[in-house]
Order: structure tokens, then sequence, then C-alpha cells
């Protein structure tokens, strides 16, 4: 329904069958999901978890191929021009990357303190470290959502507490600066070094020392990376979300015209077919990924709290389904496609209202896009696929 009155123009209605434009595509990336994930739920599970090495070394050599093969796309070499589509095999790589770490993690059946954690980390940084330099760092960081997995199994809560540490140095890197935060960390902590040593903490004292050296190091690390790694124009959005720059005509253009989408709507929603930003087409990328302004402006806060309360009732279902699993390899399954999913709808979201940065991503089962509603269909497939099993044992 968003596809289509995002297709609608000047009383035009865009038609099913018209594989040129986006809604005749889409509904015939929706027949073809529909298909496969029928196919794929009566896949046996025992051959996907014995070949789920072979699978993933495929999804690997695809994503190498990039460099030889693939077509750019707004800068970033992540697609395979098939003729009448093009096929992301960064998007394939969630699924594989998830059954391959379910199988790891039920042949160990073991804490994640046990020594696969590296194997597990391995898994995730090489799909991870392809995608980066295409570069697609938006698709990249999906896969940082897995932690949710890890703590699931066991991963200790201070590894989190230290990742949002390190976001938050480096956002204040980037608005203050290396070297005025560097100095700020240094005053805090010989206060705090003084402290420990005045109440003759020794070992606190130690801590004290080795964390300030270890965060002088990450600013300076993080702001070296940034202004040297990252592609201008992502660099620019980081900027903007930031107010260390304004600029509502050139990289802030997105953002601006899907808040004012979003506000157009106000509670109830302008209607279908009715939302001026919508029709005007002012709204870049907004069958993609903006697809939730017109959500926002057409069926209003209303609207958009029900798709958001829509989302978050299946993700909690699918942990809470993983909870009543005790089949490992299906239980780690799950908890990764819920932080896949959790993740697209978290930065998506968040992007589209100005919380957060906009990488191009899309979100699930809503946005236009063949590979990720793909994907996502199959990692959904499969899911209820397990479900089923463990029903059948039950």
């Amino acid at each position: 329904m968003m596809i289509y009155s995002i297709a609608y123009s000047d009383g035009k209605p865009p038609s099913l069958i018209d594989l040129d434009g986006i809604l005749g595509k889409h509904f015939l990336f929706c027949l073809l999901s529909l298909i496969l994930g029928v196919i794929v739920y009566f896949v046996k599970i025992r051959f996907i978890f014995r070949y789920s090495y072979v699978i993933y070394g495929i999804s690997l050599f695809l994503l190498v191929g990039l460099f030889l093969f693939g077509k750019s796309i707004s800068g970033a070499k992540s697609w395979y021009d098939l003729g009448f589509f093009s096929f992301q095999p960064s998007e394939f790589v969630k699924i594989t990357t998830s059954l391959l770490i379910a199988n790891i993690m039920y042949q160990s059946q073991l804490i994640m303190l046990h020594r696969k954690i590296w194997w597990l980390v391995v898994v995730i940084l090489l799909p991870v470290g392809l995608i980066f330099i295409q570069p697609d760092p938006g698709t990249a960081i999906t896969f940082f959502f897995l932690i949710f997995m890890f703590f699931r199994e066991g991963l200790p809560i201070y590894v989190l507490f230290i990742a949002m540490c390190a976001i938050v140095l480096f956002i204040l890197a980037l608005v203050l600066g290396p070297i005025k935060l560097s100095l700020a960390i240094l005053l805090l902590g010989y206060l705090t070094y003084f402290i420990t040593k005045w109440r003759d903490w020794k070992t606190l004292g130690k801590v004290v020392l080795f964390t300030t050296l270890i965060s002088i190091v990450f600013t300076f690390a993080s702001t070296f990376a940034f202004q040297n790694f990252i592609e201008d124009h992502h660099r620019n959005r980081f900027e903007v979300l930031l107010n260390i720059r304004e600029d509502n005509r050139n990289v802030g253009y997105h953002v601006f015209q899907s808040k004012i989408a979003l506000g157009a709507g106000q509670f109830y929603g302008t209607g279908l077919l009715k939302g001026t930003q919508t029709n005007g087409k002012f709204v870049p990328e907004q069958h993609n990924d903006y697809i939730f302004s017109a959500v926002g402006e057409q069926w209003g806060f209303l609207g958009g709290f029900i798709v958001i309360g829509l989302y978050l009732f299946l993700i909690l279902r699918i942990i809470s389904k993983a909870e009543k699993n005790t089949n490992k390899f299906h239980k780690v399954y799950m908890y990764c496609f819920s932080s896949f999913l959790f993740g697209h709808f978290f930065i998506n979201i968040g992007m589209t209202i100005g919380l957060l940065p906009t990488i191009g991503i899309p979100l699930p089962y809503l946005s236009y896009g063949g590979s990720n509603l793909l994907t996502f269909t199959i990692l959904l497939a499969l899911y209820l696929s397990m479900d089923y099993r463990r029903l059948a044992i039950e």
C-alpha cells in the first residue's frame, strides 16, 4: 500500500503488471519471496545445518566477486547486475552468518567464555570487513547488533558497558575535537587517580590510569578513522546529525523533508494518497530508506505507532519462541534473526525521524528492494520451520 502511494502521481494509479515501475517490480518480488519462503520452509533443517559452512563460504565468495564483477550504485559496489534486477549479496550473507554462528554454538554447547568465541568473532568480521570496503558501512553496522545474541548466550554485561562508553567517546570526539576531549579525560583521570591514591586504593588507581590511556588512544584513533576511512557523504551526515554543521539543502535534505512529512501527518494522518510530501516526491528514496515517512504522513502518529508496535511484537515473538526452544542450533539462529530485524528496524526509523545518521538501511517487509525482501523472507521461513519442529516434538 505504501509503495502504491509513493508510485501514485497526478491522478494516474500505478499498475501491478508494469514491471518498469517500482510497484510492479515490488509486487513481483513479493510473489517470488512467498514462493521461495515456502520452498525454504520445507527444506530439511538437518541439511541446512550440515552445509552451513559451505553456504557461508559461497556467500563470502560472492562478496569478494563484487570487486571484479560488481555494479556500482550510489558510490557502493554492492550489487550484481542480473538484467531484470540487481542482487545484493551483503543481504544474503546475513542468513549464512546466522546459520554458521548457530552451528558453531550448537557444537560447542558451552558458555560464551569458551575459546570458540574467537571463531564467532572471525565469522562476523569477515563479511563485515568485505562489506565495509565496498563501501557500504550501513549494512556492515547491522552485523554488530548480533551482540544481543551473545548476551543471551552468556556474554558478560560489562562488554555492553564498554561498547556504550566507546560510542559516547566517539561522539564527544566529533563534537569537541580529539585534543579538547583528551585534555578533559586527562583531567578527569588525574582527579580520580588522586582520590584513589589518597584513599590508598592502589589497584583501582592502576585501573584508572590504564582506562585513561586507552580512552585517549581510542579518541585519536576513532577520529583519524572517521576522517580518513569514512566516505565524505557518510561523514557529512554524521556532522549534520550532531549539529557540527547545518545543511538542509544538500546533506541534510533527506532528513529535513522526512521530518516535514512526518509532521504533516499529525495524529491521524492526511489519508491515503493525500500526503503533499509523498505526492510531490519531496522525500528522496522514500520508497526505500525513507518509507516510514510515507506511513507517518498518510497515517499519522497513530499509524506510525501501530507499525512500530507490529515490529516490536514480531521481534519479541521471535525471542519468546527462541526461549522455549531446547535445540541450541534453532535457539541461536532465532536470536540472530531477531538481532538483524531489530537492527534494521531501529536504524531505519531512527534515521527517518532524525535521531540517527542516514546510512541507507531499508525497513524489512515494507521498503522496496528485492534482495532485502528475499533475505528477510528466508530468515522468517527458517524461523517458522524451526518453531514448527519444536511444536512437533512437544
